[in-house]
């Protein structure tokens, strides 16, 4: 399912890619915190879990400790030789021990005492591009966003020699804040061409919940997140091609700091799956609600967004704006086709 903000900010974790789902078992009898890491585990001991094998080490000598997360999902701990800093992941936030004690931040930010760091939400890319490991498209940041919506057709992504995923989403939150809420379709892919389509609605931290919608490839499908005056979020997917439909009202504590209208690799496990040739996905009828106006995806100043891989290749990237400002299209780079992760690299946490 659509999952976390794996932006290309420097952070302790940029190249946190593990294949194996983590266990969810109680606390493993043979392991323990020690040192650092007992030490933030005692300061958030429901947030880092318990630990799932004991403190190893990096080739470049960093420690880390999996853990079983916030809700079973996994996380990790990590010390980072280099700087001295002492953090946890569960792959959305990071908390770490630093010169003002214990600090949150996303994983797409880093604090203005890191090495390099600030708190912008994401790093400059060539001609005014953001750059994200798993996003391409368009957001919004800068003012207060209460509502956004979106229309795409689902792909028919190819097959490749092993699993393949890609979903369409739209969001409010996420790019400044710890908060996401978020709404779209995805396309799973088998080595045999089979494609697993689904509609859902996601509110970080949980994971992704799907919805009782049934999407196909080359279908059209409307989504929109929505604010109401009683606090609480009206969230409508529609399938325009088949005439059905599902809604929801739920409770959920957003920032309002931001709008995205995003194409997404997934996340299955703690590891981004290898992207879906999808050819090119439109979105139009992309509009927001900011500040209490309604506004097109132009108007809101959003950035566009290029998603990028290990080695910095593209992966996707959109189009610019249609003349009416609320539609373009994302479009997959085929000379940069999908790859498997490797099983565990040694490019964890890194200064």
């Amino acid at each position: 399912m659509m999952k976390r903000l794996w932006v290309l900010i420097p952070s302790l974790i940029v190249a946190w890619i593990i294949s194996a789902t983590v266990p969810t078992s109680a606390q493993a009898a043979s392991c323990e915190f020690v040192a650092g890491f007992r030490m933030l585990h005692d300061l958030i001991p429901n947030i880092v879990g318990n630990c799932l094998d004991n403190e190893h080490y990096t080739a470049a000598g960093d420690g880390v400790q999996d853990t079983t997360g916030p809700t079973g999902h996994g996380g990790l701990l990590v010390w980072q030789k280099a700087s001295n800093l002492t953090s946890f992941t569960d792959g959305y936030r990071t908390w770490i021990l630093g010169p003002n004690g214990l600090e949150v931040r996303l994983n797409t930010q880093r604090f203005p005492w890191e090495p390099g760091g600030s708190l912008t939400p994401t790093a400059q890319g060539a001609a005014g591009t953001e750059q994200s490991r798993n996003w391409a498209g368009y957001a919004a940041i800068g003012g207060s966003f209460t509502a956004v919506r979106g229309t795409w057709t689902t792909p028919s992504p190819a097959a490749a020699l092993f699993t393949t995923g890609s979903g369409t989403w739209v969001g409010i939150g996420g790019i400044s804040s710890s908060d996401l809420i978020q709404a779209g379709t995805s396309e799973i892919v088998d080595p045999n061409g089979q494609i697993r389509s689904s509609a859902w609605i996601e509110t970080l931290p949980l994971p992704a919940q799907t919805v009782p919608l049934t999407v196909n490839p080359g279908n059209t499908v409307s989504v929109s997140i929505t604010k109401q005056l009683s606090g609480s979020w009206f969230i409508r997917l529609a399938n325009n091609t088949t005439g059905q439909s599902t809604q929801q009202t739920l409770s959920y504590d957003s920032s309002l700091s931001s709008a995205e209208w995003i194409v997404e690799d997934p996340v299955s496990g703690r590891r981004l799956l290898p992207l879906t040739n999808f050819g090119t996905i439109q979105v139009s009828n992309g509009i927001a609600i900011q500040d209490g106006a309604q506004r097109t995806i132009a108007q809101t100043e959003a950035v566009p967004v290029t998603m990028v891989g290990n080695f910095g290749e593209v992966l996707a990237s959109p189009s610019v704006l249609g003349s009416e400002g609320a539609s373009f299209s994302v479009t997959r780079n085929t000379t940069a086709l999908p790859v498997p992760a490797p099983p565990r690299p040694n490019l964890v946490p890194v200064s």
